[in-house]
Order: structure tokens, then C-alpha cells, then sequence
């Protein structure tokens, strides 16, 4: 389940972007709130999923050069119910 948050008349905010290949995932998470679903191509290794987070990130305005990112991932991809990786990255770009 992506993180929940306040919203924004709370003062606090929450960017949670979800990267998947599965456009049913991406169909469901549109539904939830404070996520913006994006469906993507598959990635084959952590670095290449880092990199795509990262890219589209940028693209979509939901980070700057120098931010930071907080990617979960499940490895091996594609096993549903499998998040065990925590990563932060920077954004150079």
C-alpha cells in the first residue's frame, strides 16, 4: 500500500509517485489518493529502476537537481507482495 499523508491545507505534503509495468496496478493507484500512477516499461535491474524513478521525477515536476528520491522496490521484480529494498538516491540532472 503506497503512504498516506495529510492533505494540503495541513501544511505538510506528500509526493508519492508509483512506477509500474502492469496497467491494472497503474488504473488501481490512480484511485489512491496523493499518488500519481505512472505506467512504464518493465526494468530488468535495480539500477535501471533507480534511473527511470529518477527520470521521470524530473519530467513530471516532482523533483530538482539535488533532491533526494525514496525508491522501494520488491526484488526480484514481479513477485507482488515483495518490497525489501529501500534506496535513496540523488537527483542529478
Amino acid at each position: 500500500m503506497p503512504p498516506r499523508c495529510a492533505p494540503p491545507a495541513s501544511g505538510r505534503t506528500c509526493r508519492s509517485s508509483a512506477l509500474t509495468a502492469k496497467i491494472e496496478t497503474a488504473r488501481r493507484l490512480a484511485l489512491a489518493w496523493g499518488v500519481h500512477s505512472v505506467h512504464t516499461s518493465d526494468v530488468t535491474n535495480f539500477t535501471d529502476m533507480v534511473q527511470k524513478a529518477i527520470q521521470l521525477a524530473l519530467r513530471d515536476g516532482f523533483a530538482e537537481s539535488g533532491a533526494r528520491l525514496v525508491v522501494t522496490a520488491g526484488v526480484p521484480f514481479g513477485t507482488p507482495g515483495a518490497t525489501n529494498v529501500l534506496r535513496i538516491a540523488w537527483v542529478e540532472g
